[in-house]
């Protein structure tokens, strides 16, 4: 009987005439194919964009940054100790996750210069520092290599705040900082400015060397405002907070001193929360499409059966039972299926690997944080949605086929 349900639905799925594919499939083939591609799309775009902010939020803020409890959420830093091998041991970890350890010390202050004045939070970096989540558009060995090193301060602003000072790279800022010991004025020398496509973080600090910092605010050099720690994107925050956590207990928490583990969400609670979001518009778009594939399918199906009327009703007459006749037209429809998502798939990779390759689609990076369409194409985007789209369009096609119970062959065979 297999060879029979093989047979007719090969004979049902074709033209009359036995030419080509029926109109009918085609069309619900096409709509499966839409549906799919745009549901695979959408996640591979939504994963793409999660992916590309969580990287640059991370690579400023760090996955984890490590502060005296009383600096907790604050940009004025009050200190703790860490000794060089406690800093050491941090790295250590942080380089099993494909990352790096830094501190930092950070203090605010104004920077004048001619007749403009800007407010910013200075942030100072050690000799680990990383440039590169930076200066996207710049050479960030160059700014890493005069940040890390002694000698006359220097100051890398955003291109945003070096326009608003009507500054060039190489020109020199005065800038005033408010201390308990009172006001203190230091000059710094501009670098290039930096770009990490977050606007409000980028108009906010600046960076400079730890050594500065430390000196305005009559720290040694063991005292550190907060250290961070940059893990691979494949490591959540609380990866990397359990990761360290011990190494922090026994070589920074001495003396009872409090200290508190931030994670990148924690730090960043309005940005994480939106893209947490982002996973709730992907579920209505995929329950929404699959519905209308659905939709699609069950219509072409019963097309399909009210075009072969008159064949289902000799076949009928001829003793093939209910069940049989249900089964040929549902491996029509398993075929049908088949083509549309294969045709789905084909048509989402294409347009992912021409975004991936060319950036044609472009986005204002003003209000989306890039100046293209990210896209990400992972196992789990590509699989799961084609395992839920068949296993669900599988289940419903057997519906249709109910009405092949109705069909009379008395009456069928006179059917026109």
């Amino acid at each position: 009987m297999s060879y029979l349900t093989s047979l007719f639905s090969a004979r049902f799925i074709r033209k009359t005439d036995g030419r080509g594919i029926s109109p009918i499939a085609v069309l619900s083939a096409m709509g499966i194919a839409l549906g799919l591609g745009v549901i695979l799309l959408s996640g591979f775009i939504i994963s793409g964009f999660k992916h590309e902010l969580e990287s640059k939020l991370t690579g400023v803020t760090g996955s984890v940054q490590i502060l005296s409890s009383q600096n907790a959420y604050s940009q004025n830093t009050i200190p703790f100790q860490a000794s060089p091998v406690a800093l050491s041991s941090l790295s250590v970890k942080a380089s099993e996750l494909d990352g790096y350890a830094t501190g930092f010390c950070t203090h605010t202050g104004i920077i004048k210069a001619d007749s403009s004045y800007v407010g910013i939070a200075f942030t100072g970096v050690d000799s680990l520092f990383v440039a590169e989540s930076f200066y996207r558009y710049a050479h960030p060995k160059e700014v890493e290599t005069a940040l890390r090193s002694g000698g006359y301060p220097t100051l890398s602003l955003s291109s945003k705040t070096l326009a608003q000072l009507n500054k060039q790279p190489g020109d020199t800022v005065r800038a005033f900082f408010h201390t308990d010991m009172g006001f203190k004025v230091r000059p710094f020398r501009l670098l290039e400015s930096f770009d990490t496509g977050l606007p409000d973080f980028d108009n906010s600090f600046g960076l400079t060397q730890i050594d500065v910092i430390r000196g305005i605010l009559e720290w040694d050099r063991n005292s550190y405002g907060g250290l961070k720690i940059v893990a691979s994107s494949a490591y959540t925050g609380t990866d990397v907070e359990a990761h360290v956590y011990n190494t922090v207990l026994e070589q920074i928490a001495q003396k009872g001193e409090l200290i508190s583990l931030l994670r990148a969400e924690d730090l960043n609670p309005v940005m994480f929360g939106w893209l947490q979001i982002l996973d709730t518009n992907i579920l209505i778009i995929f329950s929404l499409l699959i519905f209308v594939a659905a939709t699609t399918m069950v219509s072409g199906i019963i097309v399909l059966i009210l075009d072969k009327v008159q064949a289902i009703s000799t076949l009928k007459a001829i003793g093939m039972r209910n069940r049989t006749l249900r089964k040929i037209f549902h491996t029509v429809g398993l075929r049908i299926i088949l083509l549309g998502v294969l045709a789905g798939n084909i048509f989402a990779l294409l347009l992912a690997f021409l975004q991936l390759r060319f950036s044609i689609l472009k986005l204002d990076s003003t209000q989306y944080y890039m100046s293209y369409v990210p896209v990400e194409i992972n196992w789990y985007n590509l699989i799961l949605p084609n395992i839920i789209s068949l296993l669900v369009l599988y289940l419903i096609v057997y519906l249709p086929t109910t009405i092949i119970i109705n069909i009379k062959p008395s009456k069928g065979i006179r059917f026109d």
